[in-house]
């Protein structure tokens, strides 16, 4: 997702002028528990919880304590408690709940909320017509959503085809992408979006540049064609210019910007026993088997994790410093942020303004990992082009960052930034 002006007339930036490190949406995917199943049989034996025994920024020392508490909701009871899955797009997000349907919050320009209009809003709205939601997937403008029995509904921008019904119109309202009635897990880029179906084959639709949609060309494509990734698929990740699939063996194949064309090409250089992927704006991490994931790409404003924000590029995944335990990561244009197994989150680089106490705005830039001390008990985060939203433990969402566009979704009459978490009200 590329770095944007600020304000109703943004744009985003012209393309890469290399093709050193491929670009993918910011978001690890949650899936159904069959879908879980697939994952690579490289995973080590279950673990029990492990937490860190004081707030010392030190990572990896672990103890059990008590489950956390979620202090984002100390004092204000008006939040649900039934929020199952979580993503963020450039300025807005959306949640499914427990009872299977979806709502949306912040920019609506191209009517990405999916509620008939293209108004803006502070507070979660209900997307119209979905019924039986088991995952959404907010990306630059426009979102899409997967029913459990595997159909895929997209809607807001359509420039590029990337709501995948056949044509390029905005939709206001979520519509069905052609042809597809078996997806297991649904990803999207910032103009492009792909399904893994049942049996493990891919299918993607939208922009097509650098050959991100894997197909062997770089020809739009308005409807779903078959992307070439061979066997053994069990994870995706996407975004623009690019996509990449994990394999069985923890192998990743990348079509788009990293495979510098667009037939899938390996991955070189990941240590063995690789269990996730999420790639952002000319970077990407994986986790491996043993929670310590590991980055690589361009490190300008750190990222990668580093200690300063002069990383330049890194073309051998490295780890992350001092982050270790980690459950699940979401990355940004200019930095990531991770859950770990304890339930705390940690960020580093530029994300969401000032991600703790204490820090100003200017202070985000090339910060190694850190931890956001206001949040306990996180089960899942996304990170927006400006802002972080956290799911809850207790079912609720909390977000900071900037606020501008409503995408803090804490429903008051101004927009204002955040450099502390605040909950999301309905």
């Amino acid at each position: 997702m590329s770095a944007v002006t600020h304000g109703c007339g943004a744009a985003r930036e012209e393309g890469p002028q290399t093709a050193t490190v491929i670009t993918v949406r910011a978001n690890l995917q949650i899936r159904d528990p069959q879908q879980q199943q697939r994952r690579p049989t490289v995973r080590a034996p279950q673990r029990g919880p492990r937490v860190v025994a004081s707030s010392e920024p030190d990572a990896g020392v672990t103890t059990p304590t008590p489950p956390p508490i979620t202090r984002c909701y100390a004092e204000d009871e008006r939040h649900p408690q039934d929020v199952v899955d979580l993503s963020s797009g450039r300025w807005h997000s959306c949640v499914v709940l427990r009872d299977n349907t979806v709502r949306c919050w912040g920019w609506n320009y191209d009517g990405q909320l999916g509620e008939g209009t293209r108004g803006g809003r502070n507070a979660p709205i209900v997307v119209q017509g979905l019924r039986d939601v088991a995952e959404v997937r907010a990306s630059w403008d426009f979102t899409c959503a997967r029913t459990r029995g595997g159909a895929v509904s997209c809607w807001g921008e359509n420039d590029y085809g990337q709501i995948g019904d056949g044509d390029r119109h905005a939709r206001e309202v979520p519509t069905a992408v052609a042809g597809v009635r078996d997806a297991q897990q649904l990803v999207m880029g910032s103009t492009h979006a792909c399904a893994l179906r049942r049996g493990g084959a891919v299918s993607c639709w939208g922009h097509n540049e650098f050959g991100e949609l894997g197909d062997g060309s770089t020809s739009l494509r308005a409807r779903p064609v078959s992307a070439r990734f061979g066997r053994g698929v069990t994870e995706l990740a996407a975004g623009e210019g690019g996509t990449c699939a994990l394999h069985q063996d923890g192998s990743i194949t990348c079509a788009g910007w990293l495979a510098r064309g667009p037939t899938p090409a390996r991955v070189e250089g990941l240590p063995p026993g690789i269990v996730d992927v999420v790639v952002a704006k000319n970077f990407a991490c994986a986790n491996t088997v043993e929670d310590e994931p590991r980055c690589w790409g361009e490190g300008f404003v750190g990222q990668l994790g580093g200690e300063n924000a002069a990383t330049g590029e890194v073309f051998v995944p490295r780890p992350i410093a001092g982050l270790r335990g980690v459950a699940q990561m979401s990355l940004g244009p200019r930095g990531g942020c991770a859950v770990r197994r304890d339930g705390q989150l940690w960020c580093w680089g530029r994300v969401g303004r000032a991600a703790r106490s204490g820090a100003g705005p200017d202070e985000t830039i090339g910060r190694a990992p850190h931890r956001v001390s206001a949040l306990e008990g996180v089960a899942q985060v996304s990170v927006g082009d400006d802002f972080v939203c956290a799911r809850m433990t207790a079912g609720g969402v909390c977000c900071f960052g900037a606020g501008h566009m409503g995408q803090l979704g804490d429903n008051r009459g101004r927009d204002a930034d955040e450099s502390e978490p605040v909950p999301v009200r309905w």
